[in-house]
Order: structure tokens, then C-alpha cells, then sequence
């Protein structure tokens, strides 16, 4: 019987001793690794604030290069009331510098910053790559951290700003700026976490820019994580301040208790811990999936007033699991002040109904954070319809609230700036949906904004011909954000409300927020320039007196006609004529009556002549008529035409006189077999004419 007894707790000891081994090595690894987890999620927060603030402050800089791009005149008083009023709350930024043709001459803010104005990039060679890859890509580019010109270090970002003059892109210059890295510092509150951080550039190569270099070395052991955000490729490293701890308090406790146990509870103690595992990993997945969608869940029993929450749900309040007993007071003590009435008047109505609750309220965190959630939740009631128990749950929706916060703060600067623009502005999603319409839109097109907002911006202002292809065009902008009309500027012809047409023109940039493109086209009324332009060409290529074509653009016409007659052997031929004794019309009747004559030329060319000639005065009382596709038999007969309706004209002056008048006439063709130059045809005819005033004038003669 003894040595059975001896047996049994031969056994018994040794199932003790291995379960003990066990769990004692199972604790010490889960020990290790909560130590490494709790160290990453320190870390990755550090990371998110990080990613954060260096967006913010970059978004500054890319906002900046925009604004310069439509408006490249902007002086240093409009550069700096602009970054002034952007760049509140932004505290990392350190400065931004503004260097058309790469030569530094704005920069905010001035005090302490003298030093780098004057400044060329190209005499800079420890910055000068760095501009030349913004200048070849277009894109952010980063650089650093680096000792600064001014004074401390820095990370500077810088976008090469393009600038369109309807033809053609052109780099304008640089913006910068630069991201106190010391501050930066200060903001992730490193020094306040219970960790040591290192960080640097990624590669082997690289030294720390920030920590101790033995961080990054194998026997430190520590957490080392990437950094890819804004155009920075870096590494962190973190770890315990006081080193990674190899056993706590707790296990040694946990020792003692299992072998003080023995091996009684050995068996049920195993099976126990088996059947702990998988109620553990049941629960880690949940845990894990509430904390990927930031969704807690909750109940509470209505007759107990006992209330459970989810881990992502202390979370979300900031609580702290370990050392909090949840309770409805303790939540409702954490709602916001402002809302704290209204969600307290749901949630005795949705008790009271046995109805469902819904609400977006905020919280304060313990932190005094503040938070956006979604609540919701379902009362159970019994048969009689008593209320027993309250189940729901809590979704954090700051991040969904920060956009929209962000879109409204930036729809209101967009709008301020507009307001101050002499072009139209408007906003459109990939489905052509109008998000913005400027007050000057209003003005362009006539279309109010609580008109336009919704509209297709296409339907609405561009001509029917044109809109089927600027929609298909969409279809591929939804998925790329790029486009023919991004980052270009055109010129088209738009449709106002009341039917009238319009020449604008259109410079168009895309952005991108979430998962969504949009656009933002600068629209600008165009029609005074064509007015001048049509002017100004008017009056570079026509005679002021008669409307007819003046030298130099009729010979620039017929030579263009010379070559194709020559490309494709085809007849051209030249008509000249001139104004028989015209000096005595204006002696004896005046230069104005001289003037009335040659006005009347014009037009009786202008009728005789067919729609593909083109007639000009190239001298004081000498015409030409360029005949494309004419051979001599026809230039002469037209040439015919115009002197016999030249000799039945009569020009009556301003005192009634009546003036008759003749026109001798000189006509010479190409022969496409033996081409000469126009140089040569222009000699010919030119001598044909002279042989007509030869010969007594009002006649025809042909070269």
C-alpha cells in the first residue's frame, strides 16, 4: 500500500512539476511578448502623431505652391498675409520660403529667417538635388533632417510650383518649407513615454538623426518599425526605458500558488487552462476585430444597473481596464457637456418605448482628449414588457469628423480666396457633381450657388457638342485623378444661364480626399481679350483706309499660296492695278475726296473678286489681287471686269462734285513647269502694270 502511495505521488509530483514548468514558461513568453507589444503600440501611436502633424504642415506648403500657381504675380505683402492666415496652429512649421527662378525672396516669417533671403539654390550644393528631383517629378520632396542656414535643425519639404500662360507650362520657381524637428520632438511627448527612441533614415548606412545609435544594434532587442509618410523612408526604434524585463512579481507568485496546489488540481488545472486557451483566443479575435473598426460593444442589466464593456470600448472612453469599475455614472461623467442633456433624454426614451437608440455625441477622455462617437444600442424587454436589459454599441468617429471638420476649414479658406478672385472657382467630384461655386461664378455664368450646388458642372455650362466628351473623360479621372485638362490650361466656349455664349479659360488641379478625386477649375471670362486680340490682328494685317489686306499680309498669303501651287502644279496668278493720274484727284479735289476714291476701289474689288482671292492695298493708290488656282486667260478677264466697273464708278464728293476715275491694270502668272520665285512674279507684274501706263492707262496688260 506504501509503495503504491509512493507511486501516486511519484506521479502526482511529476505531473506538478511539469505543469508548473509549464505555465511558468508560458507566463515568462507572454510576459516578453506583452513587453514588445505595448512598446509597438506606444510606438505606432508616436508613429500616427507623427504622420499627422507632418501632414498638416506639408498640406500648409502644397496649399501655398497652389495659390502661387494662379496667381505667379503674388508680391511678398500677398505671400504673407496669405501663409499668415493659413498657417495658425501650425507649430512645427518652422518657416516658409517662396524662390521664383530658384532665388529665395519671400519667406515667413522674416524675424530670424534674413539670412536665407537673396539665396539661390543652384549656389546651395548640399539642397540643389533635392530642388532639381521637385523640379523633374512634381511632386513633395523631402529632405533631412538637416542643420539650418538660420539656425537648428530641420526637415524641409519643397514643391515646384508650374505656372500656364495658355500655351505652355512654366516653372515659375520653389516653395519650401521647414518642420522644426526639435518641436516635433517635443509634440510626440517621447521624453514623457515609458520609452527610449532612435530614429534614422532607412538603410545601413544611415546614423541616427534622433536617439542613441545602439538601438538599431541586434543584441538591443528592440521594436524597430517603418516609417513611410509625406516622402520620408525612416526607421524607429524603440524599447523600455529600464530595459526589457525578464520576469515580473506575478509569475513568481504563480510559481508558488501551482505548487502549493499539487498535484490534486493538477488534472482539472490542465483542463482548465485548455479550456481558458480557447475562451482567450475567442475573445483576442473579438478584442482584435473591435479594435481594427474602432467599434466597442456594451450592456447593461437594468434591474442590477451592472454594466460590462469591451476592451475596445475602454479604449475608446481613454480607461483604464485594470483599475476602472464601469458603471453608467462613470460614462455618462464622461459625455461632453453640450450633449450630455440630449443623450440623456435618449436613453430614457429608448428604455421607456423598449425602442432602439442611435446618437452621435462626443466624449472626454480621461487624457481630456476630446472624442466623436456613435452609440447605439437595443433595450430587451420581458413579455409584459418590462425593461431588463440594454446592449449596444460605441464607434469612434473622430477621425471621420476631423475630415469633414478639415474639408469645411479648407471650403472656407478656398471661398475667402475666391472671393478675392477675378475668376470663377468651382469644385467637382468624379461624377461632375458641383462641391463649390464661387461668388464670381455666380457673376460668370449666372447660376446662383444654391442653383448650382448638386448640378453637373458640364451640363450646366458647357455647350452640348462638347459635354458627352468631358463627362467620358471623368470616367477616367475617377479612378486615376488624372486627366488631358489636369494641370493644363485651355481655352473653350461656355454657356451662360440666359442661352449666350462665352470664350473662357480653364486651369484645372486635382486633389484627393479618402478615397475620392476631386477637381478645382479656374475659370476666366476672356471675351474683352478676344475683342483685343481680334483688334490688334485687325490692325496688324489690314489697311485702315480701305479693309483690304496690307502689304506685309498679303505677302504672307501669297507665298503661302506660291508653295502649294507649287507642291501641287496648280495655276496662281497676280493682279495689280493703280489708280490712273490720281495725284490730280487730290489737287483738285482734296486728300479727303482722294481718300473716297480709293474707299471705292476697295469695295468694287471687294464684290468683283471670288471668296478664295484675296485682295490688298500695298502702296497709296496701288492694289493687288492674289488669284489662287487662276491661269493668265482668267486673271486677265477678271482684271477686265474690275476696269470696266471702275470706269462706269462715280464718287460724289462732300459738296456735290462728282468724280470719275481709272485704273490701269498689270497681270502676271506662275508657270508651275518653270516656277520662279514670288520676288520674281511680283517684278513681273509690277512691270506689266507700268507697260499699261505706257500705253495710255485704263487697260489691261499681262506680263
Amino acid at each position: 500500500m506504501k509503495k503504491e502511495m509512493l507511486r501516486q505521488i511519484i506521479i502526482v509530483s511529476f505531473l506538478t512539476v511539469m505543469l508548473t514548468g509549464a505555465v511558468h514558461w508560458e507566463l515568462v513568453g507572454h510576459y516578453a511578448k506583452s513587453q514588445r507589444l505595448d512598446i509597438t503600440r506606444q510606438a505606432s501611436q508616436i508613429m500616427h502623431h507623427m504622420d499627422y502633424e507632418l501632414s498638416r504642415s506639408f498640406l500648409f506648403l502644397e496649399d501655398t505652391a497652389h495659390l502661387i500657381a494662379i496667381t505667379p504675380e503674388i508680391t511678398q505683402k500677398k505671400f504673407l498675409s496669405f501663409v499668415t492666415l493659413i498657417s495658425r496652429n501650425k507649430v512645427l512649421i518652422k518657416n516658409i520660403a517662396a524662390a521664383p527662378n530658384l532665388v529665395i525672396r519671400y519667406v515667413y516669417p522674416m524675424e530670424g529667417n534674413q539670412t536665407i533671403i537673396g539665396q539661390s539654390y543652384k549656389d546651395l550644393p548640399g539642397q540643389w538635388p533635392d530642388v532639381q528631383k521637385a523640379i523633374a517629378t512634381q511632386k513633395l520632396v523631402t529632405s533631412g533632417p538637416l542643420k539650418l542656414i538660420q539656425g537648428g535643425t530641420g526637415l524641409i519639404g519643397r514643391v515646384a510650383v508650374y505656372t500656364h500662360d495658355g500655351r505652355e507650362e512654366r516653372l515659375w520657381g520653389i516653395v519650401s518649407s521647414v518642420i522644426d524637428m526639435e518641436r516635433l520632438y517635443q509634440t510626440l511627448g517621447v521624453q514623457a513615454s515609458g520609452m527610449v527612441v532612435s530614429l534614422k533614415k532607412t538603410g545601413r548606412d544611415f546614423k541616427p538623426f534622433y536617439g542613441d545609435a545602439s538601438l538599431f544594434l541586434p543584441q538591443a532587442q528592440a521594436v524597430i518599425l517603418p516609417v513611410i509618410m509625406q516622402g520620408v523612408n525612416w526607421e524607429l526604434a524603440a524599447m523600455p526605458k529600464k530595459g526589457w524585463a525578464k520576469i515580473s512579481g506575478m509569475i513568481l507568485s504563480v510559481d508558488l500558488i501551482l505548487i502549493l496546489l499539487g498535484s490534486a488540481v493538477a488534472y482539472w488545472r490542465v483542463k482548465s487552462i485548455q479550456n481558458d486557451a480557447v475562451l482567450k483566443e475567442i475573445r483576442q479575435s473579438l478584442d482584435q476585430s473591435q479594435a481594427i473598426a474602432h467599434l466597442g460593444s456594451w450592456s447593461l442589466n437594468l434591474n442590477t444597473q451592472r454594466l460590462w464593456m469591451s476592451d475596445e470600448t475602454y479604449r475608446i472612453f481613454g480607461l483604464d481596464k485594470t483599475t476602472t469599475v464601469p458603471t453608467m455614472t462613470l460614462v455618462k461623467n464622461r459625455i461632453h457637456d453640450d450633449d450630455r442633456t440630449q443623450v440623456d433624454e435618449s436613453i430614457d426614451l429608448a428604455i421607456k418605448e423598449c425602442a432602439d437608440y442611435t446618437m452621435d455625441h462626443r466624449i472626454v477622455k480621461t487624457d481630456g482628449t476630446l472624442a466623436y462617437v456613435e452609440a447605439r444600442g437595443f433595450v430587451h424587454c420581458s413579455q409584459n414588457g418590462t425593461p431588463q436589459k440594454f446592449t449596444g454599441t460605441i464607434l469612434d468617429i473622430t477621425p471621420r469628423k476631423e475630415a469633414e471638420k478639415k474639408i469645411k476649414d479648407r471650403e472656407a479658406q478656398v471661398r475667402a480666396m475666391a472671393s478675392a478672385s477675378h475668376d470663377a472657382l468651382i469644385m467637382i467630384d468624379a461624377s461632375d457633381k458641383i462641391h463649390f461655386w464661387s461668388d464670381m461664378a455666380e457673376k460668370m455664368f449666372g447660376w446662383t450657388t444654391e442653383e448650382a450646388m448638386g448640378q453637373s458642372m458640364h451640363r450646366l455650362i458647357t455647350l452640348p457638342e462638347d459635354c458627352d466628351k468631358a463627362l467620358n473623360g471623368l470616367k477616367h479621372f475617377s479612378k486615376t485623378g488624372t486627366g488631358p485638362v489636369i494641370g493644363s490650361v485651355m481655352e473653350f466656349n461656355a454657356l451662360r444661364k440666359d442661352g449666350t455664349i462665352i470664350p473662357v479659360e480653364r486651369s484645372v488641379a486635382a486633389f484627393k480626399i479618402a478615397d475620392a478625386f476631386y477637381a478645382v477649375g479656374s475659370i476666366r471670362d476672356i471675351s474683352e481679350r478676344k475683342k483685343r486680340e481680334e483688334q490688334l490682328r485687325q490692325l496688324a494685317t489690314t489697311d485702315g483706309l480701305t479693309g483690304l489686306y496690307n502689304r506685309r499680309r498679303f505677302m504672307e498669303l501669297i507665298q503661302k499660296e506660291f508653295k502649294k501651287s507649287i507642291r501641287h502644279a496648280v495655276s496662281l496668278s497676280i493682279i495689280m492695278f493703280d489708280a490712273d493720274k490720281f495725284k490730280m484727284v487730290n489737287d483738285t479735289y482734296g486728300h479727303e475726296a482722294g481718300d473716297c476714291v480709293l474707299v471705292d476701289i476697295s469695295r468694287i474689288t471687294r464684290q468683283v473678286v471670288r471668296e478664295t482671292d484675296f485682295p490688298g492695298r500695298i502702296g497709296g493708290e496701288e492694289f493687288v489681287v492674289g488669284l489662287p488656282h487662276t491661269d493668265a486667260e482668267g486673271a486677265v478677264q477678271l482684271a477686265e471686269r474690275l476696269r470696266s466697273s471702275f470706269e462706269a464708278s462715280k464718287v460724289e464728293t462732300a459738296d456735290g462734285r462728282i468724280i470719275r476715275y481709272t485704273v490701269s491694270f498689270g497681270v502676271t502668272s506662275l508657270d508651275p513647269q518653270s516656277p520662279v520665285d514670288v520676288e520674281t512674279l511680283m517684278k513681273h507684274v509690277d512691270k506689266a502694270l507700268y507697260q499699261a501706263k505706257e500705253k495710255g492707262r485704263n487697260r489691261v496688260e499681262q506680263y
